[in-house]
């Protein structure tokens, strides 16, 4: 029974707004309040808009898609190449080699060569194809090993 009130509420009220929107957009005469009393006014003017007229004629003699009416498209700003660094001075084998001693190579397959680094103070043992500080090792025969960078060779002997 609850509920049927509730909607029957709700109807009220929508019916309610109805009437009120009707009244202030001018379709139904306002003649009082609820309570029986005269309002001050019997209805509300509505506020008419005019709007101008378009005609064809109109549209033809003033194009809108003139080219002062479309907007300007900017071209992107060309900007050159930031300059690239100068490459760094190419540093000489025997410079980068300066730090290393062969201390022994190892007999069997693979050969392996003991390189003493002095800058890093440690000792590695090297088969063909590591690197070292940038070095490929190319080469390890008995008595020495062959070093490579870029198209620079050196060896290291015993």
């Amino acid at each position: 029974m609850n509920s049927a009130l509730q909607r029957w509420n709700h109807a009220l009220r929508l019916a309610n707004l109805a009437a009120f929107i009707s009244i202030i957009c001018g379709l139904l005469p306002y003649s009082g309040h609820r309570d029986g009393r005269e309002a001050e006014f019997e209805r509300r003017e509505v506020l008419q808009i005019e709007y101008p007229s378009i005609k064809l004629s109109d549209l033809t003699e003033r194009p809108l898609l003139r080219a002062a009416r479309t907007p300007r498209i900017m071209a992107p700003r060309r900007t050159s190449a930031p300059a690239l660094p100068p490459p760094p001075p190419k540093v000489p084998i025997s410079e980068k080699a300066a730090s290393l001693h062969l201390v022994g190579i190892v007999p069997g397959s693979p050969m392996q060569a003991i390189v003493e680094d002095a800058a890093s103070q440690k000792t590695l043992y090297l088969t063909v194809g590591e690197m070292i500080n940038d070095l490929k090792i190319e080469k390890i025969l008995s008595d020495r090993v062959v070093l490579s960078c870029a198209d620079e060779q050196m060896e290291i002997a015993l």
